[in-house]
């Protein structure tokens, strides 16, 4: 309902009755600084070496409706013509130091050229290569404790500066004697020592780091893949949709039922949070404007 002079009348009615401008105008950017907003989502596809995550990508990929980013693994294998991830395998005492170092910039790359506002999903997370690959580094002893913790600083500065985790992890849940007869059916050159003791090892990490938070759908990465594709498809499905007016802002229409004056000082302030501030630059004027033209009657409210 429309309130003007003592008069209660219908908002269709209002603007039939030739209505100052300022009235429409405030139907329109009432309702836009409240509409819900899109969410933004990244996801990212975690699992132990084998799990199905590149196979699922790839699936995903070729239906087109999502932006997908893999793991670099061709640049880590020709880094100015050196196989670094050879290398790792073959001493990774002396060469884990250096590979980590080189995943994590090369991460930080791929998710600062990827930002959309499309949902995006990432092959592993930079928090993995933390909670996984250098927390077992660090506890087999191939990596010394300076070494360790200058990666973990590291990891720390670009996830507070760069805002490059993502928003909702999916561990697809492998076990790893499955993972081992991937991995020898994929055949890939560096990956023809690893043993099923590595393995375990990988996956009772994948359970303690990702048992601890709270933004994780666990799949079943054992089925066919096309199984585990579907499933995916719909934890993305819920978690990307559009979002509900914060609470903050569902005071503001509290507000502005209770005390119109404070409520539209309140509103232009939530309009420049959701729309900038031309759109807070812009209430403000009609608000002046109201305020000059009609001085002893209050500013129409929108009862909502």
């Amino acid at each position: 309902k429309l309130h003007s002079k003592n008069k209660y009348y219908s908002w269709r009615t209002a603007l039939k009755r030739n209505c100052p401008l300022k009235v429409h105008l405030q139907f329109i950017l009432f309702f836009y600084t409240l509409r819900p907003l899109p969410v933004m989502h990244t996801f990212s596809i975690e699992g132990n070496l084998g799990s199905g995550k590149s196979t699922l990508l790839q699936i995903i990929k070729e239906r087109g409706e999502f932006k997908i980013v893999q793991e670099p693994v061709s640049q880590w294998q020709n880094f100015q013509g050196t196989n670094a991830l050879q290398l790792v395998y073959d001493d990774p005492k002396r060469w884990l130091f250096f590979f980590q170092s080189m995943v994590q910039l090369s991460f930080i790359d791929e998710c600062i050229r990827a930002r959309s506002k499309t949902v995006t999903l990432y092959e592993r997370s930079i928090d993995a290569s933390k909670h996984i690959f250098i927390q077992h580094a660090s506890n087999s002893g191939v990596l010394q404790t300076h070494e360790s913790l200058l990666l973990e600083n590291w990891h720390t500065f670009l996830t507070t500066n760069f805002a490059v985790s993502p928003d909702h992890f999916i561990y697809l849940k492998t076990s790893p004697t499955v993972c081992l007869q991937r991995l020898r059916k994929r055949n890939r050159e560096e990956e023809k020592n690893i043993d099923l003791d590595f393995l375990t090892s990988l996956d009772n990490l994948h359970n303690r780091w990702l048992s601890q938070l709270p933004n994780v759908s666990v799949l079943d990465g054992n089925r066919n893949a096309f199984e585990v594709v579907e499933d995916c498809l719909q934890v993305i499905q819920s978690k990307s949709c559009k979002s509900r007016p914060s609470k903050a802002l569902c005071w503001v229409r509290h507000l502005i039922l209770m005390n119109y004056r404070y409520g539209q000082i309140i509103t232009i302030v939530a309009a420049f949070l959701r729309g900038g501030i031309g759109l807070s630059i812009l209430f403000l004027t009609i608000y002046l404007k109201s305020i000059s033209f009609h001085p002893k009657t209050p500013w129409p409210i929108i009862f909502v």
